[in-house]
């Protein structure tokens, strides 16, 4: 968890050249920026200091800024947590980074995708870095809102590489459209962009032109970006690791339902995790999460409407 003492704005991060990291060292460089040139930042968790933190994003850090404030917390969230919340009588700026995801053979106890039940609360950001850039620029704009907001980082992701633009602080209200399509919108967010991206590319040899939309921020939705694109394409997939009951999947698809039924071709799909707990074996646990192959036949299913 991430906070400030007060909800003033931090400053701008300095922008560089681009320079291409992992997404685990983005994210500990756009902490250690924030902490830098806000001496009100600090980061309280489990292990977040000797032991670097989960996925060692926060190695060494408590050897840069002191214990003070990089904080060692007992195995007690609800208890670091709520020493930054304040029942609604003022401002929060709280950052509250957690990982979620699958992928990594952890069984039910640490696979599974919740941002969905959070995304469910009025007055929460929930935020979901999906690309290095974003795990870099989203972190400065997120310390800087006087409210809660909370990131959750694909922990299949912290090993990935890309490039660091080094355009600075981004916005986090608005979807990226990540590849321009004609004939569907693939929508998804944190890991399964990727593969969304990547079933994409494996349609358009069937001559389907899919637009893939990073959305980013799953509350408040940029319902304006997905409506301009489901009305483009007339046909829409959601793509979401997490449970299809009660899920983020079903809030976009009832959305889009509501706004877009005239333009629509075909229901929106859903391609969503297994209604289980994330089981343990390998095999099993890709089996109940959505994998390129789920997505391209997810497609196909939606293709299929007159």
């Amino acid at each position: 968890m991430t906070a400030r003492n007060d909800p003033a704005n931090a400053e701008s991060d300095n922008v560089g050249p681009p320079a291409e990291t992992t997404y685990r060292d983005a994210m500990r460089e756009a902490i250690r920026s924030a902490m830098t040139e806000d001496p009100r930042v600090f980061l309280m968790g489990e292990d977040v200091a000797d032991y670097g933190g989960t996925y060692a994003v926060s190695r060494d850090l408590h050897l840069e800024f002191g214990r003070d404030r990089i904080r060692n917390t007992p195995l007690a969230e609800s208890g670091f947590v709520g020493a930054g919340m304040s029942g609604g009588q003022c401002n929060v700026p709280l950052v509250v980074r957690m990982a979620t995801g699958a992928g990594r053979q952890l069984a039910a106890q640490h696979s599974h995708s919740l941002e969905g039940w959070f995304a469910h609360i009025p007055g929460l950001r929930i935020v979901v870095p999906a690309t290095v850039d974003d795990a870099r620029w989203m972190l400065p704009t997120a310390l800087a809102d006087p409210d809660p907001v909370l990131v959750f980082e694909h922990a299949g992701l912290y090993a990935t590489r890309g490039t660091i633009t080094g355009s600075g602080p981004v916005d986090i209200d608005t979807a990226r459209v990540r590849r321009p399509g004609s004939a569907l919108t693939l929508m998804a967010s944190g890991a399964s962009v990727a593969k969304a991206l990547a079933a994409a590319e494996l349609v358009a040899a069937e001559d389907i032109d899919a637009e893939v939309i990073d959305l980013r921020t799953l509350r408040p939705l940029d319902t304006a970006t997905l409506v301009d694109s489901v009305s483009r394409t007339h046909r829409g997939l959601v793509v979401d690791e997490g449970w299809r009951s009660g899920g983020i999947s079903a809030e976009i698809s009832a959305r889009l339902t509501e706004i877009c039924f005239r333009s629509l071709a075909a229901p929106i799909g859903r391609v969503c995790g297994a209604e289980v707990p994330i089981p343990c074996p390998a095999h099993l646990e890709a089996a109940a999460i959505p994998q390129v192959d789920d997505i391209v036949e997810g497609a196909r299913a939606v293709m299929t409407y007159a």
